[in-house]
């Protein structure tokens, strides 16, 4: 009888032992689903960061290409300038293409 209390009560250390381990694992797996999602939260903030890069980029690309379009209609209205000025339209327009 002393024997199989004795094994009782190592079962029961073993079995609160066991109890313990559960808890801390359970508390384990809790703390990795929320390291989890705090990754999930950082990867959503980095590729909004790199969205808005790129669009902030794509508006400067646009904003240039309409400077650039500016640029050309003047070029564009000053030959016609001096196409109209000139007596010898053609010679005038290549001076002024070969010189810019």
């Amino acid at each position: 009888m002393k024997r199989m209390k004795h094994d009782f009560q190592e079962l029961r250390k073993d079995l609160v032992d066991i109890k313990i381990i559960q808890v801390n694992l359970r508390d384990v797996r809790q703390e990795l689903e929320e390291i989890k999602e705090a990754q999930k939260k950082i990867m959503k903030m980095n590729n909004l960061n790199e969205q808005k890069t790129i669009y902030s980029d794509i508006e400067e690309v646009k904003l240039k290409l309409n400077q650039l379009a500016e640029i050309k209609n003047e070029i564009a209205s000053i030959k016609g300038l001096v196409v109209k000025d000139s007596s010898k339209g053609k010679t005038k327009e290549k001076e002024l293409v070969t010189t810019v």
